[in-house]
């Protein structure tokens, strides 16, 4: 199969075997599938001239930026592009795998992307928009939480550093709150959690003071960080009424919040989606993920400092 010829750039001959072997293996499948993925592979590989390894989240979603406009795709035509790569990049992934060498796939996955979308779509894309929220908005309800009540503020600042459902919010407790290294584990109680295993979240260092204030201020050794009655944490549905009389509508929805983090930090840090799915304690969608890769806390701390999106905000 020709394939240098139809290359713009210098390409080593590893990366040269790896991309013919794959094209190689479509071809069994379909012609025209092979020709297809060819064409959008090389096209892709020529515009950002690099070793393939070297290939991250985000060049790919400068690729799609700058290279490709929307309004001169069909319906579902980029997403084919996309998922074109993804397959590539995953067949790239597994090789790698087979030699020791872990390798994400850089190609964003379809949430952060919506490339289905038509252009009288764009409306709906606004309103899903919506639900991620700009510095400015994350700085204003810390400032304005700050001054109405600083339970609220540190609720605020955890879920917005953290990415915490509300509800592992909720159940915090303060013997699981490690000031030393800046972590909380979560998630222990039975409405809290989503696995058969305790959560950890990072929140940043420069938080660390004002926590160690709230629980001057709070005055307990053990028990809830957000104690409600009855010696019971605070309900989501108690918390969201009183959210809802004293601050805008937009910030009751706690799991924006979380949405927000991730979008961030995919977008703006080019976060690889295996590091994502582990500070976010999802479970892993990939095999290296499931088996392979194993992290320490402190590699795992390195990862959040590295992908945390939101140091321009004052409390961070």
């Amino acid at each position: 199969m020709i394939l240098s010829e139809n290359i713009g750039y210098i390409i080593s001959p590893e990366d040269l075997s790896i991309l013919g072997n794959y094209l190689s293996e479509v071809e069994k499948r379909s012609h025209g599938a092979c020709l297809n993925q060819k064409g959008k592979i090389l096209k892709c590989l020529n515009y950002l001239k690099k070793p393939i390894m070297e290939i991250t989240m985000i060049d790919i979603v400068d690729y799609f930026k700058c290279d490709i406009d929307i309004s001169d795709l069909k319906l579902n035509s980029k997403e084919s592009h996309r998922s074109y790569l993804k397959s590539f990049f995953y067949y790239v992934q597994s090789i790698l795998l087979d030699q020791g060498i872990v390798y994400n796939t850089p190609v964003p996955i379809q949430k952060v992307y919506n490339f289905t979308k038509r252009t009288n779509d764009f409306k709906k894309i606004s309103e899903q928009e919506e639900d991620v929220f700009s510095i400015k908005e994350l700085q204003e309800i810390l400032d304005q939480s700050k001054i109405n009540r600083y339970r609220d503020f540190i609720m605020y600042g955890i879920v917005i550093s953290t990415g915490m459902r509300i509800s592992e919010c909720l159940t915090i407790k303060i013997e699981n709150i490690n000031l030393t290294e800046c972590y909380i584990e979560t998630g222990m109680e039975k409405d809290a959690r989503k696995s058969d295993k305790a959560l950890l979240f990072f929140f940043p260092r420069g938080f660390k003071p004002y926590l160690e204030n709230y629980l001057l201020v709070l005055g307990k050794k053990n028990g809830w960080l957000f104690p409600g009655r009855n010696n019971l944490p605070i309900s989501k549905t108690g918390l969201r009424k009183y959210c809802n009389k004293h601050y805008r509508v937009k910030y009751t929805k706690f799991h924006a919040f979380r949405r927000t983090l991730i979008t961030r930090r995919m977008k703006d840090k080019g976060c690889d989606l295996l590091i994502s799915e582990m500070l976010m304690n999802h479970a892993p969608s990939s095999v290296e993920g499931k088996h392979y890769v194993k992290l320490s806390i402190k590699e795992k701390r390195e990862y959040y400092d590295k992908n945390f999106p939101f140091n321009d905000i004052t409390y961070f």
